[in-house]
């Protein structure tokens, strides 16, 4: 059932950390703050969880979650009891030194570690799939910027089809997201529904997190300033004390108001030794 991984998640991750369980609304300890996740948000992401499952299955590869941001998706993956990859500590910053570290003639193993699996993130441009070798991978939104036809059709979780505007349509999270148009010229988006793809990516990113962003430990070349790539840099990440007690409600929010039918509730299986 959801409530046994969560409750599961609270006890063994959460009480160590705070000393208390935070509910949604916990005034004296903690300031009642779901990110604006709004009920339909929340089976929104369950509906991007599904879509991503499909996609890793098309392709026969594992699933990597790399970076804090995408930690609501493994949420939804423990509870569908579906196995992952999950690598909170894997920013940008933390994805480059993989990539430089690749290029490498005598590269270490374990930066190609990740090639072979099947990558979904928030956005924006694919940098983080690419620097860790990955073909594989798909982005919620891609950065209109930089907005091709392959970019879309390739690595867009939700491709669009091109006719006048472009126009998305998608069945997901049962009709949450209906049909939303972009201006390529502007990137301004009209949407029917109440949530849209640019909505969920940047809640993601923006909703508080357990830990801190991911860094290495670089040094620098005294004369140009470049860095100095070795494997003997060291990955950090720390729990992030001011937002942790306000992502643990934000966990508990987002859960609560998910609507999954009752078979897709699993058992939460312990893995990884990471807590979560």
């Amino acid at each position: 059932m959801v409530s046994r991984w969560l409750d599961m998640h609270l006890e063994t991750f959460v009480r160590p950390q705070l000393g208390f369980v935070p509910n949604m609304k916990q005034p004296g300890k903690v300031k009642a703050d779901p990110s604006l996740w709004t009920p339909r948000h929340c089976k929104a992401i369950w509906g991007v969880w599904v879509e991503a499952k499909k996609r890793a299955k098309l392709v026969k590869k594992p699933i990597l979650l790399a970076g804090r941001d995408v930690w609501f998706l493994e949420v939804m993956a423990r509870i569908d009891d579906y196995p992952t990859v999950f690598r909170p500590e894997i920013s940008s910053s933390v994805a480059t030194y993989y990539g430089e570290m690749r290029k490498k003639k005598d590269c270490p193993a374990k930066f190609k570690q990740f090639e072979k699996f099947y990558l979904i993130d928030t956005g924006f441009q694919g940098s983080v799939p690419r620097n860790l070798g990955i073909d594989d991978y798909h982005l919620i939104r891609w950065n209109h910027v930089n907005l091709t036809p392959n970019s879309l059709k390739f690595h867009q979780l939700f491709p669009y089809a091109k006719r006048g505007a472009q126009v998305v349509k998608s069945r997901y999270a049962n009709g949450v997201i209906k049909e939303y148009e972009i201006d390529p010229a502007t990137g301004a988006t009209k949407i029917s529904g109440a949530s849209t793809i640019d909505q969920i990516a940047g809640m993601m990113e923006n909703s508080h997190k357990y830990w801190t962003s991911g860094t290495v430990n670089t040094k620098y070349d005294k004369f140009s300033g470049n860095p100095i790539y070795s494997a003997e840099n060291e990955i950090k990440q720390t729990l992030d004390e001011k937002s942790f007690a306000l992502a643990a409600q934000t966990t508990r929010w987002i859960v609560h108001n998910l609507s999954i039918p009752k078979d897709r509730h699993k058992v939460f299986v312990y893995t990884l030794g990471r807590g979560i």
